[in-house]
Formats: C-alpha cells, sequence, structure tokens
C-alpha cells in the first residue's frame, strides 16, 4: 500500500479520487479524514496487489493533491 497525504477534505476531492479510481480499476483507493493540531486533512490509501498498478495509481492521487494544491 501507498499513502499520500492531502491537505483537502473528502468533500473537495470526492469526485476526482472517484475519478482516479475508475481509471484504476486493479486499486482500492480509500480516503480517511483526520483531525490534530487545530486542522482537518484527508489521508489518501492506495492498495493494489501488483507494484506497477499500485505505482500508476498512488501518481494519479499525487497529480490529483498537486493540482488541487496549485488551484489555491
Amino acid at each position: 500500500s501507498a499513502t499520500v497525504h492531502c491537505p483537502f477534505g473528502e468533500g473537495l476531492i470526492g469526485g476526482p479520487l472517484a475519478d482516479v479510481q475508475k481509471a484504476h480499476p486493479d486499486t482500492i483507493i480509500g480516503s480517511y479524514p483526520k483531525y490534530g493540531d487545530g486542522k482537518f486533512w484527508t489521508e489518501l490509501v492506495v492498495r493494489a496487489r501488483s507494484e506497477e498498478a499500485l505505482e500508476a495509481a498512488r501518481k494519479d492521487v499525487e497529480a490529483m493533491v498537486a493540482g488541487f494544491a496549485k488551484a489555491g
């Protein structure tokens, strides 16, 4: 599995994350809301049987998070 830190809430990332999941049907992507130090964030966990599928999905999840970060 691979974990990606996301500083955004599930309400914002839900739709785009579903699109990433659809693009990688051989993976399972879970989103886990977190709260600490007065801040909310989401932990995104990608699971797959093959390392190749895992890495491809992880890269797309990271790109999605980076896109939100650039958009502000």
